[in-house]
């Protein structure tokens, strides 16, 4: 009996984790006849923007530490 909630446990940890790698994984590279001319970081959406023009060709999730809110004040500031 033990060893079967072992066994569920290994399985439901191993299921959160490939949840966690599939849901982070890198998005595909632009391919090299893309260019942005416009990069737009919006903090409070955690996201990255390239524009072409006024085309939007990619958004990207970023990591922006525990509180982006307001303008970066110094190195290390979180």
């Amino acid at each position: 009996m033990l060893s079967v909630k072992k066994t569920i446990a290994g399985l439901l940890v191993a299921a959160v984790f490939s949840a966690f790698v599939w849901a982070n994984w890198p998005p595909d590279s632009l391919p090299t006849s893309v260019a942005a001319d416009r990069v737009v970081i919006e903090k409070g959406k955690r996201e990255l923007s390239l524009y072409h023009g006024t085309d939007l060709i990619q958004t990207y999730r970023v990591s922006l530490g525990g509180n982006p809110v307001g303008p970066k004040a110094r190195e290390g500031d979180r």
